[in-house]
């Protein structure tokens, strides 16, 4: 779950996402105001990254492509 979801203050909607770690994507996730899932969506990006919030409009959700990728095999090296 992302650390910052929103509430589209025109409809009372929860918007939330979460991310792998280990694949490439994005899990969009939209709540009514009882707080159940009404949608969702898997979101392709180029590689696993580490994306803290996100923002939105009236039309658009925005996912910040940062270059902070998470690559484990270059976070633990043999000695």
């Amino acid at each position: 779950m992302s650390a910052h979801p929103k509430v589209d203050m025109r409809t009372g909607e929860l918007l939330a996402f979460g991310y792998s770690t280990s694949a490439p994507c994005i899990y969009y996730s939209t709540f009514n105001s009882k707080r159940e899932k009404t949608a969702k969506a898997k979101i392709t990006i180029s590689s696993p990254r580490m994306i803290h919030d996100f923002s939105i409009t009236e039309n658009y959700l925005i996912f910040p492509d940062l270059p902070l990728e998470i690559r484990g095999d270059l976070a633990i090296k043999n000695n």
